[in-house]
């Protein structure tokens, strides 16, 4: 053996090898801990998530109301996709038959989904099980649903622009975008102005949930023939935050 080879071993063995090692230990350490904060929040969604949902159980009953109508206008089970279905809270407010794809960043959150359909709205089904983000939905087809549905999501999508969209190219012609989002105060209140003080922090602390986000222009400016919005006042933590609720057809 050359003693260059002799060399060039030693230096692999005493230096590089160590690096490569650390480099697959710290790899493997980000995924496993990617996997369990994907696990512990699906666990808390499913867990306490009905608090939340609770306060906006009246707005949601005004929305959910809409789409039974026009299941019942349809006679036929919906196509509805939901965005960021989580442990499936919205289930017992959705017509009977409905088919439902779901859509969802967090894969362990169709455990819960699955075993919420049975109590929940026993009498709809889920279709396909979406892992994704809303900003980009290949899987679901051009012109293919009749309703989309969100709650509580817009604050968290990366880009609604492009989620908005998104929603346009899927709902079939005459379809409807059904939603309850938190969004920002009014600007140049003192309340706007505390949201986007702690909105740096908020954002890394609650999975990315933006509270200073004004939702209801991007709605009204996606290019919907007819947008129905509601302002309204979630009430939480001996507080209120603003929210809007409503509908805008394709």
């Amino acid at each position: 053996m050359a003693l260059e080879d002799i060399f060039a071993r030693g230096i692999l063995l005493k230096y590089l090898l160590p690096v490569v090692t650390v480099v697959v230990v710290v790899a493997l350490s980000r995924k496993k801990l990617r996997q369990f904060r994907l696990r512990f929040t699906a666990y808390m969604g499913n867990r306490f998530l009905k608090k939340t949902h609770k306060r906006i159980r009246n707005e949601k009953a005004v929305v959910f109301s809409e789409l039974n109508s026009q299941a019942s206008k349809a006679n036929r089970p919906l196509q509805l996709l939901e965005i960021g279905s989580g442990s499936g809270m919205n289930f017992k407010n959705f017509p009977s038959g409905s088919e439902i794809i779901c859509l969802d960043p967090n894969p362990y959150n169709k455990t819960y989904l699955e075993e919420n359909v049975h109590l929940r709205n026993p009498n709809v089904s889920i279709k396909k099980f979406v892992v994704g983000f809303a900003e980009s939905m290949p899987e679901v087809e051009d012109n293919s649903c009749d309703a989309v549905v969100c709650t509580l999501v817009l604050c968290t999508v990366r880009d609604v622009k492009a989620v908005l969209s998104e929603v346009l190219r899927i709902l079939k012609p005459n379809g409807i975008f059904y939603f309850v989002e938190h969004v920002a105060s009014k600007k140049g209140r003192f309340k706007r102005r505390i949201q986007n003080l702690i909105n740096p922090m908020w954002k890394k602390m609650v999975d990315g949930c933006n509270i200073n986000r004004e939702s209801w222009n991007d709605i009204h400016q996606a290019g919907f023939s007819k947008v129905d919005l509601t302002h309204f006042d979630i009430h939480m933590f001996k507080t209120s935050t603003p929210g809007i609720y409503g509908k805008a057809v394709k």
